[in-house]
């Protein structure tokens, strides 16, 4: 499961959890009788992205049966209080009155960095059984001087996915093509999306890239809701779908990765009608461990230490 034509960059280079870590997440997740979803599934309109109301209420209607705003406000404040405190994560289902009662889920992946790994994702999950909903830049940005490395998409291979009822979605770094100009940055992205359309891609949604802020702390997610862009959902960043339940390997790399959790515990603790939302950027998936893995803190993690044998 690698592909192999890309040798620029070595294909651990970047591999912090094994792919093993999503086989045994996805195992999990079907015990706990969960439906894998994409992001285009959700019952919102690229118009009503406008305001944040309307999340909320598409978030009463999957939990409830009712998109009623003060329903809607309170379901959102119960689940608030509830992530940032463990022994009440049970209160999320307190106003599960829909039926079936089961889990829904997304896998969302965020092409950061060798877009080709992106593709082995979905290529394993297609052999699970399961869905993504997958973003790609058209041009990435170096994120710090010499960052500079390939980035070419596979349209082949994604329009495949894409009949196989994959979601690809577009990764809005738009502001930093810019330089932090807005009126460049709604060409920039209607020169992507229009790009993208036109090898194939259906897009339905995209999503920020939580990229390099500029000044007065611009960033992607501030690029003017307007143009091509304004004719997708925004998924998530800076706005988008309310969850029970999310985990991130965001920051993997990073000071705070050494109180991650464990995927295969939050996958765990999804039940009855909680929604959650798995952000993996498969970058960070391989086959064997980056060579600088003792010098991040997520290192020092027993439950990480363990995917390794280590």
């Amino acid at each position: 499961m690698t592909s192999g034509c890309h040798t620029a960059i070595p294909y651990d280079r970047y591999t912090i959890f094994p792919f093993a870590l999503v086989e045994e997440t996805v195992a999990i997740l079907r015990e706990q009788g969960a439906k894998f979803e994409c992001f285009r599934d959700r019952l919102i309109t690229a118009q009503q992205c406008q305001s944040i109301l309307h999340y909320l209420r598409e978030y009463a209607a999957y939990k409830m049966g009712s998109s009623n705003l003060s329903l809607a406000v309170v379901a959102t404040a119960l689940n608030r209080v509830a992530r940032k405190n463990r022994r009440l994560k049970g209160l999320t289902r307190v106003f599960a009155w829909r039926q079936p009662n089961s889990p829904t889920v997304v896998l969302h992946h965020d092409a950061d960095r060798q877009p080709y790994k992106t593709v082995d994702m979905m290529r394993l999950e297609a052999k699970l059984g399961v869905v993504s909903s997958s973003y790609f830049f058209v041009t990435r940005c170096p994120r710090w001087a010499n960052d500079e490395e390939p980035y070419e998409l596979d349209f082949n291979h994604l329009n495949e996915l894409q009949q196989m009822g994959f979601e690809i979605g577009y990764h809005l770094n738009a502001m930093e093509q810019a330089g932090y100009d807005k009126a460049k940055a709604v060409k920039i992205a209607d020169h992507d999306i229009v790009l993208l359309q036109q090898n194939g891609i259906e897009l339905r949604s995209f999503v920020p890239h939580g990229g390099c802020p500029g000044p007065g702390g611009l960033n992607n997610d501030h690029t003017p809701y307007a143009g091509q862009l304004a004719k997708l959902i925004w998924a998530y960043n800076g706005r988008g779908f309310v969850n029970d339940s999310i985990w991130s390997d965001g920051y993997a790399e990073g000071s705070n990765a050494a109180e991650l959790a464990d995927p295969r515990e939050t996958a765990a603790a999804l039940k009855g009608r909680m929604r959650g939302h798995f952000l993996m950027h498969p970058q960070y998936y391989g086959h064997t461990l980056r060579p600088d893995w003792q010098t991040l803190p997520i290192s020092r993690l027993k439950w990480w230490r363990g995917l390794w044998g280590l």
